[in-house]
């Protein structure tokens, strides 16, 4: 993700139009992207915001907080941020990757 930052990284100038953060599991390597709500507007733009959300729900990729609430809290940087983590498995990563050539 374009604007996204490790969410351990505690110093630094910073970022303008922040999209959100990244984490890495330590034990797998998976990648999970944390996005703002605003990043994952703009990620989702030209969708309906609960449809796009609905879909990662569908397809595996969108972590869940408690009951049906799609949003988690994060603690970043000594506050807690409301994020939406995706995170792609990488085997679909790697098909994409063999579509797109």
């Amino acid at each position: 993700m374009a604007r996204a930052f490790s969410r351990s990284v505690t110093s630094g100038p910073p970022t303008r139009d922040r999209a959100g953060y990244t984490e890495e599991d330590p034990g797998t390597g998976q990648v999970t992207d944390l996005f703002l709500a605003s990043g994952l507007r703009e990620a989702l733009s030209g969708q309906d915001f609960k449809r796009g959300l609905i879909a990662l729900d569908r397809a595996g990729w969108l972590g869940k907080g408690g009951g049906d609430r799609y949003r988690l809290q994060r603690k970043i940087q000594g506050k807690n941020i409301n994020v939406y983590a995706v995170s792609v498995p990488e085997d679909e990563l790697d098909d994409a990757r063999e579509i797109r050539g």
